[in-house]
C-alpha cells in the first residue's frame, strides 16, 4: 500500500519557521524491543487459540453429545504443557520479570504477582490432566473436567491480558536496548524449527487443524471462529 503524503503549506507570514527535530528513538522503539514484543503476543495468541480450541471441544461433547475424541483433548493438553509451561513462563519469568525488576524495582510488586499466577498454572495444568483421565474411565466425570478446562482458560485468559496492558507497556518504558536484544533471543528460540514449535507461522494452521479434528458443528452454532489477533 502506498502512503499518502499530505502536503506542507507553504509559510506566507514572513516569520523565521524552526524546523522541528525528530523525536529521539526509544528503546521500546528498537528492533530488539519489537521483535520481542511482537514474538510474547504472537505466543500468547498460539495460546489462546489452543485454549479456545478446547473449550470448544468440550462444549461440543457437553451441549450437543458429541462423542468424545480423546486423540483430540489430550493433543490440545499436551500443547498447554509442552509450549506455555515448558517454554514460554519459564522464559518470561527469568527473562523478562527479571529485567524489569532490576531496572525498575517499583514493578517487582507486579512481576512477584505474575511469577505466582505461572505457579498457579502448572498446579492447574495437573488438576487438568488428573480430571481429563478420570473422564477417559468414567463418563460421569464429564462435568469435573469441563470445570477444570473453563478454570485454566479463564486464569491463562485474565493473566495474559495483565501481562499486555501491565507488564509490556512498563517493560517497554524501562528496558534498555540490551535488555531487549537478550528477551528478543531468548524468545526467538521457541521458534527454532528443531524444537518443533512456531508459534507465529503455525497459529492459524493450528486452529484449522483444530476444526478438523471436529465434527461439523450445528448449523445453529454456526461458523467457529479463532480470537482475534491482539
Amino acid at each position: 500500500m502506498v502512503r499518502t503524503i499530505k502536503p506542507i503549506a507553504a509559510n506566507t507570514s514572513g516569520r523565521r519557521v524552526s524546523r522541528a527535530r525528530p523525536p529521539q528513538s526509544s528503546p521500546a522503539r528498537q528492533p530488539a524491543a519489537v521483535i520481542a514484543i511482537r514474538t510474547l503476543k504472537d505466543e500468547h495468541l498460539a495460546i489462546a487459540s489452543v485454549l479456545f480450541g478446547l473449550r470448544l471441544a468440550v462444549g461440543r461433547i457437553r451441549d450437543d453429545g458429541i462423542a468424545p475424541d480423546f486423540r483430540l483433548l489430550q493433543a490440545l493438553l499436551d500443547y498447554i504443557i509442552a509450549f506455555p509451561e515448558r517454554l514460554h513462563h519459564p522464559k518470561e519469568s527469568r527473562h523478562l520479570f527479571t529485567a524489569l525488576a532490576s531496572r525498575w524495582p517499583q514493578a517487582r510488586k507486579l512481576t512477584d504477582a505474575l511469577e505466582s499466577e505461572h505457579v498457579r498454572g502448572a498446579a492447574l495444568i495437573a488438576s487438568l490432566q488428573a480430571s481429563l483421565a478420570a473422564y477417559r474411565s468414567e463418563p460421569q466425570a464429564l462435568d469435573g473436567f469441563a470445570r477444570s478446562v473453563d478454570a485454566y482458560a479463564e486464569f491463562h485468559g485474565q493473566h495474559m491480558e495483565k501481562e499486555e496492558s501491565l507488564l509490556f507497556p512498563l517493560a517497554q518504558k524501562h528496558l534498555s536496548a540490551p535488555d531487549w536484544e537478550r528477551i528478543a533471543a531468548a524468545f526467538l528460540e521457541n521458534d527454532n524449527p528443531l524444537r518443533g514449535i512456531r508459534p507465529k507461522r503455525e497459529v492459524e494452521s493450528l486452529f484449522v487443524r483444530i476444526l478438523n479434528l471436529l465434527p461439523e458443528a450445528p448449523a445453529r452454532a454456526g461458523k467457529p471462529r479463532p480470537p482475534a489477533s491482539r
